[in-house]
This record gives structure tokens, sequence and C-alpha cells, in this order.
């Protein structure tokens, strides 16, 4: 399988966006997590307003691009069908 480096690039770009687009889910005490569909950034806050750590998962990460890469070249796929 030959890999589409500008798709993957974007489904990259896309993958880390998502820690500003989408809200954060507040699932455990004193910590955030960010990332769509799968939370890969959690922060830290001792009080609301402070972040006293910060913990990505590069594995969830790479889950998150992987999907995003396959929804995107099924958009391409269907779009050059439709075209």
């Amino acid at each position: 399988m030959k890999v589409n480096v500008k798709v993957l690039n974007f489904s990259l770009w896309i993958s880390l966006l998502t820690i500003l687009t989408f809200p954060g889910s507040d699932k455990k005490l004193n910590a955030i997590e960010y990332g769509f569909p799968v939370s890969f950034l959690t922060s830290y806050t001792q009080e609301k307003w402070f972040v006293t750590g910060v913990h990505i998962n590069i594995l969830n990460y790479f889950i998150n691009t992987f999907i995003i890469y396959l929804l995107l070249l099924g958009f391409i796929k269907v779009y050059n069908k439709l075209k």
C-alpha cells in the first residue's frame, strides 16, 4: 500500500488542531483531556486557572492521525467517483 504524503501531512495537522477546536473533557479530578476522537493530551491543573503539568500520549496521537487519514482517503475516493 502506497502512502499519500499530502494526505498524511494534512491528517497530522488536523489531528494536532483538534486540541484547539474541540473542547476538552474533564474526566479526572483536576485533569482536562484534549483530542478527538481519542484524547492524547492531558493537562493537570491545581485550580481551574493554572496548569501544573501536561501529559502527551504519542500512541493516541498517531491513532488519531491514522483514523483521520483513513477518513480523508475515503472522502477523496468518493469525491473522485462522483466527479
